[in-house]
């Protein structure tokens, strides 16, 4: 409304410039100082080009800020090679947009890599939580340390920890809480 509102012809409406920019889904989004650029699109900008097959010409990769190789990505984002993906350093991406827009074969490489991301991005967070959830390993370094002292047990009168050099012997309160 400052501005004058949205003309009429417009078929999309992009926040954040022309290259790194996200379709804005709802129009009552409020525009802050951190919105670096509005852009109106009419329906015939809006239409994508046919997508041919990549050509190997390497202008993708030239024009890469990063040194990836946005059709390498892109093709493995295809099969779902995640494991290969994440080898070839997919989250390193910035998601210029250089890439798409440099495609002589207009191959929506962003697209690929923004979903690469993301999959990649789930696997990585799932493998931290996994691995370095606190109490999870917290939990099981205890019960492990319980069951090596458990099974260090050499007699029934003397018990012996195996964690320094098997001649350490368990005081009398650590033997009552393991038994």
């Amino acid at each position: 409304e400052m501005v004058g509102g949205i003309p009429a012809d417009a078929e999309k409406v992009i926040g954040g410039g022309p290259m790194m920019g996200r379709c804005i889904s709802n129009i009552d989004t409020p525009i802050t100082k951190r919105s670096s650029a509005i852009l109106c699109l009419e329906k015939q900008e809006t239409v994508r080009e046919d997508v041919l097959d990549c050509i190997r010409c390497g202008k993708c990769v030239g024009t890469c800020p990063m040194g990836l190789e946005p059709y390498l990505l892109a093709k493995l984002t295809e099969v779902e090679d995640w494991s290969e993906l994440e080898e070839h350093y997919i989250m390193d991406c910035i998601e210029c947009g250089c890439c798409t827009f440099t495609c002589p074969s207009h191959r929506p490489l962003l697209d690929y890599v923004r979903y690469g991301k993301f999959k990649v991005g789930c696997i990585i967070r799932n493998r931290k939580r996994l691995c370095n959830d606190g109490r999870i390993v917290k939990k099981y370094k205890k019960k492990r340390v319980k069951w090596s002292l458990k099974k260090s047990a050499i007699c029934a009168g003397e018990r012996i920890c195996n964690c320094c050099d098997g001649k350490t012997t368990v005081d009398k309160k650590v033997t009552a809480r393991l038994s």
